[in-house]
């Protein structure tokens, strides 16, 4: 919590899944209002009765003086764990969507908020595929044009060694799976974040990348 005074302090949050591991969290809002959100990707597995693992992604809302709570996706006997994560209004309707690259299936899910306060998943021809598992997931007008593109950064797998890595940009044309941008080309390096900022001053914004070299690019 901050006491506005430069200080942090610890709160509990009873309201989080239990039980499960967090991985990665995305701030945003919810709703016409825009009430103060974030999105947050969990793990979980039980032993008892059986063993079950699950994936999901909820989304936490402060309203009324109260967190809510909602379920925005969840596979079951997931094979993968969710790092990215990411929050924005990509369609401009004034709602947050939620981007995360799903490396089981290898695609890029974009969930757009509605105004009953529901998520619905774009369609597979507007989810681009991807080649490498996502690591770094950040939205950002990377053109000018003022309308919010997808930045990735990818690791390579120790199980799929042929993976590239790399990032890339996929630009907002209506649908991002039809704008995936000319990025440089990578010789195998895992990216672990990337950051985009317009540090030019240029209504552009410029990515910034961390991964297996010693040097950020």
């Amino acid at each position: 919590k901050n006491e506005g005074n430069g200080h942090f302090s610890p709160v509990s949050f009873p309201e989080i899944e239990i039980y499960a591991y967090h991985f990665a969290t995305a701030a945003g809002t919810f709703g016409r209002e825009r009430s103060p959100a974030f999105a947050d990707a969990f793990y979980m597995s039980t032993h008892e009765p059986r063993v079950a693992h699950a994936a999901g992604i909820t989304l936490y809302v402060w309203k009324a003086g109260a967190w809510q709570r909602h379920r925005v996706w969840r596979r079951k006997d997931a094979k993968t764990l969710e790092y990215a994560l990411a929050m924005g209004d990509l369609d401009g309707d004034g709602l947050d969507d939620i981007v995360f690259p799903d490396s089981e299936e290898r695609r890029l899910k974009i969930f757009f908020q509605q105004p009953d306060g529901s998520f619905v998943e774009a369609s597979e021809r507007e989810e681009p595929t991807l080649d490498s598992p996502g690591q770094c997931v950040r939205l950002a007008d990377v053109n000018g044009d003022g309308k919010l593109d997808i930045v990735l950064a990818k690791t390579v797998s120790s199980s799929r060694p042929e993976d590239p890595g790399g990032w890339e940009v996929f630009l907002n044309r209506g649908t991002h799976a039809a704008g995936r941008a000319l990025c440089p080309k990578d010789d195998r390096r895992a990216y672990f974040s990337v950051f985009c900022l317009d540090s030019r001053r240029s209504r552009a914004e410029d990515a910034l990348t961390t991964g297996t070299e010693h040097v950020p690019t």
